[in-house]
């Protein structure tokens, strides 16, 4: 071993350094818990029953500071929340494209695990084409508007930027600011299902859904007005703003909907159509016939 001589002129040990661990990753020193060179946690050790168990909720779900904590913030604190992660505080929070493709994944399996129907199911006043129409619209829109609504989130994030430009946040951060507001705003509709499932089939579906869409409409308002707080508009400026967008930017979702819907239900479109028209002149030969005047 090695000596140094001391002031006193006596031989001493020289001071041993410890050498880190090596990643078993990537093969880099690890001197602190993670890799700088790839992130991989320093204590990696082998499987066991217990740790799997833990993985579950930790890295499919991130649970403990990441879904649920992300959920809870941006329901009951969505301005103040976005604000924070666009400002950099992003560590304890699910990312926003995972997080609105898992709730939107989770909606539409409760919807078609429900065997949901939001219409009328014996409509007397429709024909069979009719009837065909309706319930491939409502299916289809029930089980895949979220699915349309992250495709659409490009158009709703330009109008926001647009019409919230006193916000001052870029296009790109629009992108993730809807997409947190889309995922919760499915979240918050979720305990419908349960109304929805009583009544399913029948007239009572309309104000059930009628409930659903205030709810999303007064979230996305109220998070557009907080977000516009430090701009110094009253709360009146504010919320009107954050009102219009909300209205503007779901009136065009749902025009983008219905045309995919549409498209996607061509042939039955224009069956139910050809079947409108033979009814109209039916119902135009049944009529009696105007008595001659003298």
């Amino acid at each position: 071993m090695p000596h140094l001589v001391s002031a006193e002129g006596a031989l001493a040990p020289a001071p041993t350094t410890s050498v880190p661990p090596a990643c078993l990753n990537c093969g880099s020193p690890v001197p602190g818990h993670f890799c700088g060179h790839c992130g991989q946690d320093a204590h990696t050790h082998r499987f066991t029953l217990g740790h799997l168990l833990h993985e579950i909720p930790h890295t499919v779900l991130h649970v403990d500071k990441g879904l649920l904590y992300t959920a809870k913030e941006l329901a009951l604190r969505p301005a103040p929340t976005l604000r924070r992660f666009l400002a950099g505080q992003r560590v304890p929070h699910f990312r926003p494209l995972a997080y609105v493709l898992l709730i939107a994944g989770v909606s539409a399996f409760l919807f078609t695990a429900l065997h949901l129907r939001p219409y009328l199911a014996e409509d007397p006043n429709m024909g069979p084409a009719g009837r065909q129409l309706q319930a491939h619209l409502a299916d289809g829109t029930g089980k895949y508007w979220r699915w349309i609504a992250v495709g659409a989130l490009p158009l709703t994030a330009f109008l926001a930027w647009r019409l919230l430009r006193r916000a001052a946040f870029t296009y790109a951060e629009w992108l993730v600011i809807n997409a947190y507001l889309l995922g919760t705003a499915s979240l918050l509709t979720m305990p419908f299902f349960v109304p929805y499932y009583l009544v399913n089939g029948t007239a009572q579906m309309k104000p059930v859904g009628l409930c659903s869409g205030v709810v999303v409409m007064a979230y996305h308002t109220w998070a557009y007005a907080g977000l516009l707080a430090p701009t110094g508009r009253s709360a009146v400026q504010r919320y009107a703003r954050g009102f219009f967008t909300t209205v503007l930017s779901n009136g065009v979702l749902m025009l983008f909907m219905w045309a995919v819907m549409y498209a996607l239900n061509w042939s039955t479109v224009k069956e139910f159509f050809r079947e409108t028209r033979q009814q109209a002149v039916e119902a135009q030969k049944s009529r009696p016939a105007s008595p001659p005047r003298p």
